[in-house]
C-alpha cells in the first residue's frame, strides 16, 4: 500500500486486502479494500506481521482496520 495513502489515513502501517473469494475472511465479513491495522490489539503493519499473528491462533480473533474511505471498522471472527 503508498505510503501516501497510509498517510492521507493517518495511519502507521496496515495490510489492505485486494481480493476475498472465500473461507474465513469472507465468512467473518472481510471486505475487499479493508486495511488490518490490528489483530486481538497488536498492530500490524505488513503481510509478516499478519502472518505471525494468526499462526498462533484458535478461536476467537477480532480484527480492526479502516476502509479506504476512512471508516474504522471491527470484525470478530472464528479462526
Amino acid at each position: 500500500m503508498p505510503y501516501s495513502k497510509l498517510n492521507e489515513l493517518n495511519l502507521d502501517g496496515g495490510v489492505l486486502i485486494k481480493k476475498v473469494s472465500f473461507g474465513k475472511w469472507k465468512k467473518a465479513g472481510v471486505k475487499e479494500n479493508f486495511i488490518i491495522t490490528h489483530v486481538d490489539k497488536v498492530a500490524i503493519d505488513n503481510v509478516g506481521d499478519l502472518n505471525r499473528a494468526m499462526e498462533m491462533k484458535k478461536g476467537g480473533v477480532l480484527i480492526e482496520g479502516v476502509t479506504l474511505t476512512g471508516e474504522k471498522q471491527t470484525i470478530g471472527m472464528d479462526w
